[in-house]
Order: C-alpha cells, then structure tokens, then sequence
C-alpha cells in the first residue's frame, strides 16, 4: 500500500511540476510578445514624431503650392531641395540680404533637407544673356529660384522691352534643365523720388502676372521712396541698398519664405 501511495504521489508531484512550467513558459511567451508589441508600437510612435515633414511643411506655407509641394516629396524621398538666389549686385554680397536669407532658410530647414545657393552678377541683363550666365544659373537645377532680373541695374542702360527678353531667355533656360523649378521674380529696392524706375517695376509685375510667376513685392516694408526716409536704407552713390536696406529686405524675404504663424 505504501509503495502505491509513494507512486501516486509521485506521479502527482511530477504532473504539478509538468503543469506548472508549462504555465510558465506560457506566460513568459506572452509577456514576450507583450513587451514586442509594445516595442513595436513605441518605435512607431517615435517614427511619427520624428517625421521632419511635420514642422516643415508649415513654414512653406507662403510658398508658391508647387514649390511647397516638390519640397515635400524632396523631404519625403530624402532628397536636397534646391533654392537659388540670383541677381544683381543689389543682393548686397557677403553682408547683404541674400546671404543673410541664406543662413536663416538652411537653419530653419535644415542641411539635410536643403541647399540654397547665391548667384549675384554685376552686369546688366544684356551682358548676362550674352555671356551666357544665364545657362550657368540653369546648370544649378534650382527647384525653387528667387530671381532679382537686373531692372535697378538696367536702369538707363537697357529698354524695358529688352529687360523682359532677357529675363524670357533665362526662365527658358532655367526650365529647360528643370522643368519642375518653380520661379518666382522680385525687384531690386526702391530708390528716391524716381520717376521712370517704378513703372518699369510696374511692368515687371504686369509680366508676372501674364506668365503665372510669383512676384514678391516687398516694396511695401520700404520707407515711401518719394521722401527723405529713404535715403535712410539706401547707398548715395548707387542707389543699392546699406546695412539698414539689406536688413529690411532681408527681414522681408525671411518671413516669406519661413512662416512663423
């Protein structure tokens, strides 16, 4: 009887030990797959907020819609988006505006999202068409291009008839090496109590309109250039922009191109 009670009982003893690892290894399967689950979910959650579109794309928002939209698939293939600032000397060089826009658009985007190139030439839009500058400005494939056409420095120098050719000529050859290259035109800064200069401006603007570019008119934050307060932002001897101009212009293209609302 003994012996059977022994055997029963060990027998008993080993079905406990059976069931209870087997329970074990049930539950520590499960908390496994628990704690992979909730891994997964957390890296999900981490790939979410570190998605760099989501604080982007807003401050494109002033942006032309197909310049914000070919930036966000740049952003989303991980591919550099290319600005380019070109024009006259009126962009001020080392010290000047577009340099200063420069160093805000690659701090507010990123260098891994975007390169931003300066282009200034101190010719007039003829010598910058016939020395074929302008292929030099297509050869950079810019997906957005901020274009200042030289009417400051064409002023008593060449026909606005000519200004606007010219200014044909290098959004063809622009979109001709890009055909996605979103274009957007600006003048040069407004000057004291011209007469001829803020028409030609007018026509600039005019021309824009015909051809569906962006005109950034950003004579507005200037003093009234036909008082004395503008001598204030301007250069007496070229009528270009000083420190106080560039800041002024600087301020307003920044504020264009990285919207803070």
């Amino acid at each position: 009887m003994k012996t059977i009670l022994t055997i029963v009982y060990g027998i008993i003893c080993i079905a406990f030990i059976s069931i209870s690892h087997f329970l074990w290894i049930d539950k520590t399967t499960a908390l496994q797959a628990e704690e992979k689950n909730s891994t997964q979910k957390n890296a999900e959650v981490s790939n979410v907020k570190q998605n760099p579109i989501d604080s982007l794309l807003p401050l494109t928002k002033n942006w032309p819609e197909a310049g914000a939209e070919n930036f966000k698939k740049a952003v989303e293939n991980n591919e550099k988006f290319t600005i380019v600032i070109a024009g006259s000397d009126a962009l001020g060089g080392e010290t000047g505006w577009a340099m200063t826009t420069k160093a805000k658009l690659l701090e507010a985007y990123g260098e891994e999202h975007i390169s931003v190139e300066v282009r200034e030439y101190d010719t007039n839009s003829e010598q910058f068409t016939s020395q074929n500058k302008h292929l030099e400005l297509a050869d950079l494939k810019a997906d957005l291009l901020l274009f200042e056409p030289f009417i400051l420095k064409n002023n008593g120098e060449v026909e606005l008839v000519n200004t606007l050719a010219n200014l044909t000529t290098t959004i063809e050859a622009v979109k001709a090496s890009n055909p996605e290259c979103v274009i957007i035109v600006q003048p040069a800064n407004p000057i004291y109590k011209a007469k001829i200069y803020p028409t030609q401006v007018a026509q600039l603007k005019a021309y824009a309109d015909e051809f569906k570019l962006t005109f950034l008119d950003h004579w507005g934050i200037w003093p009234d250039p036909n008082t004395e307060a503008i001598k204030e932002y301007i250069t007496p001897e070229h009528s270009f922009p000083n420190e106080q101009g560039h800041e002024v212009w600087s301020q307003f293209v920044n504020a264009y191109f990285i919207n803070q609302e």
